[in-house]
């Protein structure tokens, strides 16, 4: 099996460590596709896991979850000591968004936007690892997806805030070939995702 994943779900994670834990000979080919660039040979995966985005319109596929965004901020931030935070704290912060293309960004920059939240300063990356050391330096704040939000979580030097706006979460889909295009295993694999997320 060829899996593709666009964005980084614990919570797929958890589903496929359940699946091979009950079906222990399966092998499969796991790739983990950078932001960029979004012109992938899609006949190439049984199986791609990607936000809703209209960036990915042409992949057919099913919403599993939404996942809430997070404020990845460093411990000695003064936003750290908040229980809640919201998109406007960020505003006198520097701030680094993920960036898709020349034009496309991460939800939370146009979120930002669209509320007229005038940003100190913004940086952009198409990598969630530089996203991650900016965070931890006290370069900038940055906003992650919960379900994606590990590598953040697991850095001593990174706290990691609710954010109340309504709208800010990503819808996270899964979509799988044409089942006469799967294999037996890619069949089964389809039917436990299915039932692991009832859709």
């Amino acid at each position: 099996m060829f899996l593709g994943l666009l964005v980084y779900s614990e919570r797929f994670m958890h589903c496929l460590e359940d699946f091979l834990r009950a079906n222990p000979d399966v092998s499969f080919n796991l790739e983990h596709l950078a932001v960029s660039p979004f012109d992938i040979d899609t006949n190439k995966f049984d199986m791609l896991l990607y936000p809703q985005n209209q960036l990915f319109r042409k992949y057919k596929g099913d919403v599993i979850y939404s996942d809430p965004y997070v404020m990845a901020v460093n411990k000695s931030n003064p936003l750290a000591h908040k229980s809640v935070v919201r998109l406007r704290d960020a505003a006198s912060h520097r701030i680094v968004f993920l960036k898709y293309d020349n034009k496309r960004f991460d939800l939370p920059y146009h979120l930002c936007v669209s509320l007229d939240i005038h940003l100190r300063d913004s940086l952009f990356t198409n990598s969630y690892e530089i996203q991650r050391c900016l965070v931890a330096g006290d370069i900038c704040v940055s906003f992650v997806p919960q379900g994606g939000a590990g590598i953040f979580a697991a850095d001593p030097e990174i706290r990691l805030l609710p954010v109340v706006d309504e709208g800010l979460k990503q819808d996270i889909m899964i979509g799988f070939k044409r089942e006469k295009h799967l294999s037996a295993i890619g069949k089964q694999f389809a039917a436990f995702v299915s039932s692991y997320f009832s859709i």
